[in-house]
């Protein structure tokens, strides 16, 4: 998941969104996301312009020209596919590729597997 959008930003269309990508900036690299609302196929959003405010970023997409249209976007989650993505240096993994690994202590004993991962809050992926 790249980021959320949080709401409109003004009359013209501009919307706040959270990054969820390191350095958050890297969110206006992309030049497509995708999101899906609950029974609809994915959709695809084209950021025109977007900058830094506050905690996070407005950004004015393509054929989203007014507060009304931005408001029926609703607040949904943004990602890309996964070729889209860019690639790692060697040791670096994407949290995904994490689940379903055994996790062990330093002594070797199983600690079980990771199922899944919390966002709350105080952690970085759950601020702004």
């Amino acid at each position: 998941m790249l980021g959320r959008i949080t709401g409109p930003f003004g009359v013209r269309g501009w919307l706040k969104v959270v990054s969820f990508t390191d350095p958050p900036a890297q969110i206006l690299d992309f030049p497509r996301w995708r999101t899906n609302a609950p029974g609809e196929p994915p959709r695809e959003l084209k950021p025109a312009e977007g900058r830094a405010h506050g905690k996070g970023f407005v950004v004015r997409l393509e054929g989203v020209d007014d507060r009304n249209a931005a408001i029926a976007l609703g607040k949904p989650e943004l990602w890309v596919e996964r070729d889209e993505l860019p690639a790692l240096a060697a040791g670096e993994h994407y949290r995904a590729d994490l689940v379903g690994f055994e996790v062990v202590n330093l002594a070797g004993e199983s600690l079980g597997r990771l199922d899944h991962f919390v966002d709350l809050p105080a952690n970085r992926l759950g601020s702004g």
